[in-house]
């Protein structure tokens, strides 16, 4: 991969960092509503930050070794952006009381889900082996949350 398509991609990865800071922003608006699940959406909001987190570590990673990389799947940056926005009015309308448990619960899945479908593994093909394990790292911990939100779910509707 050339130095301009490793910055249009860093690019990309730095607009994915900011859905993971406004899902955080999210979760931490449900730890406020919720205080009796503060905990649960504290613990998903910070793992949410630490996604962003390795993300700008992997701009890093692809801006120092381009050369490692191959570009695999693309992902549409307005699509990414859209996302982004609906994540705010979400997180506004928690703030407004706008939403019960039960559906922000069901709205934290599907953006979870959302996120595996991204698939953030197939956007480069390399051998960078540090740069596989943080992918892995994401995608491991939002298979977690998705998991937590359907225990969290199954248990609200009992």
């Amino acid at each position: 991969m050339n130095a301009n398509e490793a910055r249009r991609l860093g690019l990309l990865l730095e607009t994915m960092a900011k859905l993971e800071e406004a899902i955080a922003e999210l979760y931490d608006e449900c730890a406020l509503k919720w205080s009796n699940e503060g905990m649960f959406w504290r613990e998903m909001g910070e793992e949410e930050r630490r996604h962003a987190k390795i993300l700008r570590q992997l701009v890093e990673i692809l801006r120092e070794n381009p050369d490692q990389f191959e570009i695999g799947r693309l992902f549409n940056e307005v699509a990414i952006n859209t996302v982004i926005s609906g994540v705010r009015k979400h997180t506004e309308s928690v703030r407004k009381g706008v939403y019960d448990f039960v559906k922000v619960l069901n709205i934290a899945n599907d953006l979870e889900s959302s996120l595996l479908e991204f698939r953030y593994t197939e956007l480069f093909k390399t051998r960078n082996v540090g740069y596989q394990n943080l992918l892995n790292e994401i995608f491991q911990e939002t298979v977690n949350h998705r998991n937590r939100l359907l225990r969290k779910i199954k248990e609200s509707n009992v």
